[in-house]
Formats: C-alpha cells, sequence, structure tokens
C-alpha cells in the first residue's frame, strides 16, 4: 500500500473505498478519507497482508489519465460528481473518477480506463457549492508516465540525415543556371 491508492477496508463496494492520504513512520499507520463522508481514519501498514478484508484497488496517479481542472474560486469547493454526458450517466466516485484531493477544488480529476473516454468528449464536473464546469478530453489527456514519454520524445534532437535522405532530397528537375 503507499500514498495515494484507493482500498477497499470492508469489502463493500465503492461506499466502503477510501483514499490513502499519508504515512505516518512513527506509528507505522496509514491515514485514508473515505469519500463520501471525508471522515479520515487511521489503519496499520501490515492490514493489507494480515487482513482480507483491505484490498489495493489502483493507484489513480500512476494507472489512470487524469485532466487537470481550473477553478475560478476556491469558494466553489471540490468537485463532488461527474457526469459523461454522451451518455448521460453519473459516474461513481473512486470507481470512475477520483480527484487529485478531494478536500481543495482544482487539481487533476483522474478517470479509469475502462471508461474508454475519447478526444472531444465531454464531461460535467459538479463542485460543491453547486456550480458546474465543463470539462473537454484534450490530445494531452493520458497516465502520467504516457504524458512524460511524449514530453521526451518532443524534445529530441532529429536524426541527422542519412546519405539516402540527401538523395531524396536532390531535386533533378531544378534549374542550374
Amino acid at each position: 500500500m503507499q500514498v495515494g491508492d484507493i482500498i477497499d477496508l470492508d469489502g463493500a463496494g465503492p461506499e466502503s473505498r477510501y483514499r490513502v492520504l499519508q504515512y505516518e513512520a512513527l506509528t507505522r499507520t496509514y491515514k485514508v478519507i473515505q469519500w463520501g463522508t471525508g471522515s479520515i481514519r487511521e489503519i496499520p501498514d501490515d492490514l493489507e497482508t494480515s487482513d482480507e478484508k483491505c484490498k489495493v484497488i489502483c493507484n489513480p496517479a500512476s494507472d489512470w489519465p487524469f485532466v487537470v481542472t481550473k477553478v475560478r474560486s476556491t469558494r466553489v469547493g471540490p468537485v463532488v460528481s461527474v457526469l459523461r454526458s454522451s451518455q448521460n450517466r453519473q459516474l461513481i466516485p473512486m470507481q470512475d473518477w477520483a480527484p487529485t484531493d478531494q478536500l481543495k477544488a482544482g487539481g487533476a480529476l483522474f478517470f479509469n480506463p475502462a471508461l474508454r473516454l475519447r478526444r472531444g468528449e465531454i464531461l460535467v464536473a459538479t463542485h460543491r457549492d453547486g456550480s458546474v464546469a465543463r470539462i473537454t478530453i484534450t490530445k494531452a489527456f493520458g497516465t502520467v508516465d504516457l504524458r512524460r514519454r511524449r514530453a521526451e520524445l518532443a524534445h529530441t534532437p532529429p536524426e541527422p540525415p542519412t546519405a539516402f535522405d540527401r538523395i531524396l532530397q536532390v531535386d533533378s528537375f531544378e534549374d542550374n543556371d
């Protein structure tokens, strides 16, 4: 188990899912927060191996693609629900999507790859105060690793041309006057 993981503590499905907030090295415990209530619990770090009721679902920060949301004011509060407008379906938190920090406004929203979101698709995010924000899936949508690889490819210098490339670049119809 590591910070950022979504875990299922009681085995009751999405209602019993928690997000790992931090690790306390002195007490060897994890602080976890429940999605719906916002209640914070402490669990021992060896619970994963000693108890069948604690199961790590995934780590959205490394496994799920994300979009960065912008808010005009921090008073709007965190995102509390997301609607997929193409199917008019409410997405399930901690199963279909997860925020970076469920206590603060703005930041990244991670989406389960099983949703198969396509470029140009529109999602509607509702904030705690009731305001809504439109989220458009762009070509930058991807996991952290995928975005890092794209950035590295963009900054690699082009390969030097080979002799064959130079032959193809010579225009035989050019006037040599």
